[in-house]
């Protein structure tokens, strides 16, 4: 009798942390998603950008960071050799940011060219590259590209992006560019 006892007693405790493992793997499984989200795996699209954000809410709350929304990560993402702590949405901007300043470093792994100074981005250092022509999802509306920022408003990290940039945009940073 005893052993019945014991067996019905330790099966809640089997299923609860079954189920918590299962929600933790769920979880990590998540926060991978953040870090392939920055290198346009998805492509931006609102409709991607706001999965990501339900996905990020039941992560953690936001914190604002200037025009960002900061969720930190429950624990760090590593993709490549980079570690990303946090997710961020921003506009039409998604993204990670990766620990340290690797902006130069994620532009060689990630085949970014350095970008033209732009009085639109405040980043000390800058680096770019639009998707191909055929991964673009609304090339009539704008483009997509992939980025990777240093900051003085994010000291110690660095933003890695999907954006995208709308036709108008381009425009104004063209003309801004002359």
């Amino acid at each position: 009798m005893f052993t019945r006892i014991a067996y019905f007693s330790a099966a809640p405790a089997i299923i609860a942390a079954t189920a918590l493992f299962a929600s933790a793997t769920a979880m990590a499984a998540d926060t991978r998603a953040f870090f392939d989200a920055a290198l346009c795996q998805p492509a931006y699209t609102t409709k991607a950008a706001t999965a990501l954000y339900d996905d990020a809410e039941k992560v953690s709350k936001y914190q604002m960071v200037g025009i960002m929304a900061v969720y930190p990560l429950a624990e760090a993402v590593v993709k490549d050799g980079f570690s990303a702590t946090d997710f961020v949405l921003a506009g039409s901007t998604y993204g990670v940011l990766i620990e340290g300043q690797k902006a130069e470093d994620l532009a060689k792994t990630f085949n970014l060219t350095k970008e033209a100074p732009n009085p639109m981005i405040a980043a000390t250092k800058s680096y770019i590259r639009v998707l191909d022509d055929a991964d673009q999802p609304s090339p009539e509306m704008g483009q997509v590209a992939i980025t990777a920022r240093e900051s003085q408003i994010i000291p110690g990290k660095t933003l890695l992006s999907c954006e995208f940039t709308s036709l108008a945009d381009l425009e104004v940073m063209k003309s801004m560019a002359k």
